[in-house]
């Protein structure tokens, strides 16, 4: 009789740790953290890129993160940060005007930095508001290990037609956490999931 209540009580006290475990805490930096836990064993903010950009490391809460870009000084550039649930960075674009930054000087100073990198490219026609046909080619330089992504966009539009023979460019790059941006489309496959199984349920 004895054994057997000892074994009751084991059982029930593997129910209740487990019960425990799967609990969300009232801390949304320890649910957010849990989450990523179950999609990796990786560090998210590890790995030869950095975890972030400068300062700014992936997961950071919205309001040091703004603190942190209010000291930067990037005259020329556009800084636009994406958060988590509007609370943990896991992006950070930037633009770059035209004629600050020169596109071969910067692959320079990044494949000395992070490595070699892999390219892409994309090419359209389309017409302007103001009827002139423009070519606008895209050319994506990347490095990426399981951490973090960086991509470098370098946007040239030519005019194929009418007097305007003035070419534009402008440079764009955006760091991003790999892990984070995961969680991200794992969520949005339940929801969308969850969207279908509502509309099957109204019939």
């Amino acid at each position: 009789m004895k054994r057997i209540m000892m074994c009751g009580f084991i059982l029930l006290s593997c129910v209740s740790f487990t019960l425990a475990e799967t609990k969300e805490s009232d801390d949304p930096q320890i649910n957010f953290e849990n989450k990523l836990k179950k999609i990796s064993k990786i560090n998210y903010r590890s790995g030869i890129l950095g975890g972030g950009f400068r300062d700014l490391k992936w997961g950071m809460i919205k309001d040091d993160v703004e603190n942190i870009i209010s000291s930067y000084n990037e005259n020329g550039k556009l800084i636009y940060c994406r958060y988590y649930e509007e609370a943990f960075l896991y992006s950070v674009h930037i633009t770059i005007n035209e004629g600050y930054e020169n596109i071969n000087t910067l692959l320079n100073v990044f494949k000395k930095k992070y490595g070699k990198y892999s390219t892409s490219k994309d090419e359209k026609v389309g017409k302007s508001a103001g009827g002139t046909t423009w070519r606008v080619r895209k050319i994506y330089y990347t490095w990426s290990d399981k951490v973090t992504k960086i991509e470098m966009m370098n946007e040239i539009d030519s005019p194929l037609d009418g007097d305007n023979n003035s070419e534009h460019s402008h440079i764009e790059i955006e760091y991003s956490s790999i892990i984070i941006s995961k969680l991200i489309d794992l969520n949005n496959q339940e929801e969308n999931k969850l969207q279908e199984q509502n509309k099957l349920n109204k019939y």
